[in-house]
């Protein structure tokens, strides 16, 4: 097979994990956004308390729903998010029994994003997850489980924090930590690794002799072609796992951008209105 044979069938495959397993949970995040005018309560609701400071859509979303979009495609999240931080005194509070605040800030490690279903979600933006393992205050707001956070992990949001709005309309409250999950894919081959070891500790059982040893040699280069083998595989599905974030960024400018035409049309749609009414 030559170069082009088997670029061709690379894309060939690669256009069938995203029929399979991506174009399905898009369809689903695109029909969410697409309802959402439909399901918005009077407009822009208010989500601050006497004081009037902030406005933002709320999303008709459960909290499965918000977590499956958030770890696939997080990016769709941003439009309906008020970026946020800890205020000063959250950020130097070490004590754990006194409550966590945060307030609106631009520069922010993290998204408030509201429920029409009376819930107020916080996840951590985007902006960090590479270098999340280095932000202390990340764990005054949601738990670890699985591996401990690296430069070599990468997590998953199991649960959401939840935060209440403050009566002042400009803080809210941390009222539930949420869950996140990290892992550590390289490990997977140092567990392979192992039955090297495992394997030089069986040959002391065995007899010392000239074709005992060629076995054991043997075996030893066939745990590491088939480790090569391995490592092959996980840089080409990180590979296309990078082309498909690429196409899923492409999907979302396309998808705001059918939005802007829309909005257009029913500036022009008003003005007919209007000026036949005149």
């Amino acid at each position: 097979m030559n170069f082009k044979d088997d670029l061709i069938r690379r894309v060939k495959r690669l256009q069938q994990i995203v029929e399979q397993n991506f174009a399905p949970r898009i369809t689903n995040i695109e029909n969410y956004l697409s309802t959402l005018t439909e399901r918005v309560q009077n407009g822009s609701v208010i989500v601050t308390g006497a004081f009037t400071t902030e406005k933002i859509t709320p999303l008709d979303i459960s909290e499965p729903e918000l977590i499956e979009v958030y770890n696939n495609v997080p990016k769709v999240l941003l439009k309906n998010s008020i970026i946020a931080e800890l205020t000063a005194k959250s950020y130097r509070e070490n004590n754990q029994n006194q409550p966590i605040f945060l307030e609106k800030d631009d520069n922010g490690k993290y998204w408030i994003i509201v429920s029409n279903k009376n819930k107020i979600f916080l996840v951590p933006s985007i902006n960090i997850k590479l270098h999340i393992h280095k932000l202390k205050t990340v764990e005054k707001l949601f738990y670890f489980t699985g591996f401990t956070p690296s430069a070599d992990t990468h997590f998953l949001m199991i649960k959401s924090a939840k935060v209440s709005i403050l009566p002042n309309g400009k803080e809210w409250k941390l009222e539930e930590k949420g869950i996140l999950e990290f892992s550590n894919p390289s490990l997977h081959f140092s567990s392979i690794l192992n039955i090297d070891n495992n394997l030089l500790e069986f040959s002391e059982f065995q007899p010392n002799t000239e074709v005992a040893r060629e076995n054991l040699y043997l075996e030893i280069k066939k745990i590491y072609n088939h480790l090569d083998d391995l490592k092959l595989q996980l840089n080409q599905f990180q590979e296309e796992q990078k082309n498909l974030h690429s196409q899923i960024g492409k999907i979302s400018v396309l998808r705001d951008y059918v939005y802007l035409q829309i909005d257009l049309l029913k500036i022009r749609l008003d003005s007919l209105e209007n000026y036949k009414g005149n």
